[in-house]
């Protein structure tokens, strides 16, 4: 619902992610949202997303290269984490994989 009321009032996801200097970026979970958040960064030329994580590494997003949670790559800023309903369970996981910077979706919006 917030980014719904930021693309009202013309922000800009890719402004959220530039504001807290992320601009590589890894979105984490593949469905709805994460496929949303990754069709607008990839129109962005201050944000790169680096690639898409997924339990289900067989996913297929056009342009996007999904991998499993044991091939993160570290070319990056932030993962971004979209179930946000699940993040610190997931947010455990992640810290036992990488060293990278991890976040909720809910966190980058929040303005």
């Amino acid at each position: 619902i917030k980014w719904m009321q930021m693309r009202e009032e013309k922000i800009l996801l890719e402004d959220c992610f530039v504001n807290k200097q992320y601009y590589r970026v890894i979105i984490y979970g593949i469905g709805e949202i994460g496929e949303l958040v990754y069709k607008e960064l990839r129109k962005s030329e201050k944000i790169s997303v680096v690639c898409g994580i997924d339990q289900n590494s067989n996913l297929y997003l056009e342009g996007l290269e999904i991998k499993g949670i044991d091939d993160i790559p570290i070319n990056a800023d932030v993962i971004v984490v979209t179930p946000v309903f699940a993040f610190e369970e997931i947010q455990e996981i992640l810290r036992k994989k990488t060293n990278l910077n991890i976040v909720s979706l809910e966190e980058i919006i929040s303005v």
